[in-house]
């Protein structure tokens, strides 16, 4: 019974990873109606990839009720809760993810995060304090914490140096880059700061910091902005070798602040240059009505929606 359910577990992982979140999920139904603990764990991933993160709490919080001495359900239990802003359940959840067994180090430092998450500079820092990385992903892990609490510091040149050491050492992490073009605004150095996080940008436009920087440079002090959700509509186009050009239409959500939806697509268009055709708006919904701080794009959904276009444009 145990090994059939780690088989199964094992094809649940690798549905994940080809993003099959249907077969994963039927798998990890079938885990648990054989008390399994890894079908709740699996579950709640699928939910989280389907981008349902508070159905896939609910399901990690029955998890940790019948397991509560496997780690791995309060670690992604926390991480969730953080990600949705629930800051107070996290915390709850990294502590008792320490007591189930897991490596104390890991359990600090997503403490951590939370606190720098909760703009708790120092507090982030105490659980940093003698941290040990265990191996790559970990001593990024820390790096960013710091690099980040020297930003709500406030302490520019500090933060500076730090995002660009880290950099150096992990230059496929986007984040440094991104706190070194707040660092450089902060700072008095705007032409240098925008440059950077247009850099950041083009690698990943998900980095809050980087579209931070971009929105303080480029955008405009309105009188009555809103905090709009845009859907746009756009084609992007594709080569073969040997093949005529082909199209696939797709559909993207953005989070602008601007006066109206026609302003904010404007907006959006420096982030779309690669589209084939104009952007266009497809629906719009406001979500705030009195915002702070200059106009721009504040989030967007990183994932495209795409399907072969209908027709195809000559060469």
């Amino acid at each position: 019974m145990q090994r059939a359910s780690f088989r199964l577990l094992t094809k649940a992982n690798k549905a994940l990873q080809n993003r099959n979140i249907k077969k994963a999920t039927q798998i990890a139904d079938r885990l648990i109606a054989r008390q399994y603990s890894g079908g709740y764990e699996i579950k709640a991933r699928s939910l989280e990839m389907n981008r349902q993160t508070e159905e896939a709490i609910a399901v990690l919080e029955e998890g940790v009720r019948k397991f509560p001495g496997v780690f791995i359900l309060w670690s992604y239990l926390g991480e969730y809760c953080s990600n949705v802003e629930r800051y107070q359940d996290a915390l709850a959840a990294f502590h008792q993810c320490e007591m189930a067994g897991d490596d104390p180090s890991y359990s600090r430092l997503n403490i951590a995060i939370v606190y720098a998450r909760m703009n708790d500079a120092n507090t982030a820092l105490q659980f940093l304090d003698g941290l040990e990385p265990r191996n790559p992903e970990n001593e990024r892990a820390i790096l960013m914490v710091h690099a980040w609490t020297s930003l709500l510091k406030e302490d520019w040149e500090l933060a500076l140096e730090q995002s660009r050491d880290s950099g150096q050492r992990f230059p496929d992490c986007w984040f440094f880059a991104a706190y070194e073009a707040y660092a450089l605004m902060r700072s008095g150095q705007p032409q240098m700061a925008l440059k950077r996080a247009w850099e950041v940008v083009e690698a990943n436009e998900s980095i809050d910091y980087a579209l931070d920087v971009i929105r303080e440079l480029t955008g405009k002090a309105s009188n009555n902005p809103k905090r709009f959700l845009i859907t746009i509509d756009g084609e992007l186009e594709f080569k073969k070798r040997n093949a005529p050009r082909g199209y696939f239409q797709f559909c993207r959500m953005y989070c602008v602040q601007a006066e109206t939806p026609e302003e904010a697509l404007e907006y959006i268009r420096p982030f779309e240059k690669d589209a084939a055709i104009p952007i266009t708006i497809r629906d719009s919904e406001v979500l705030e009505h009195e915002c702070e701080g200059r106009d721009g794009v504040c989030k967007f959904r990183p994932d495209y929606y795409l399907r072969r276009a209908r027709r195809q444009r000559g060469s």
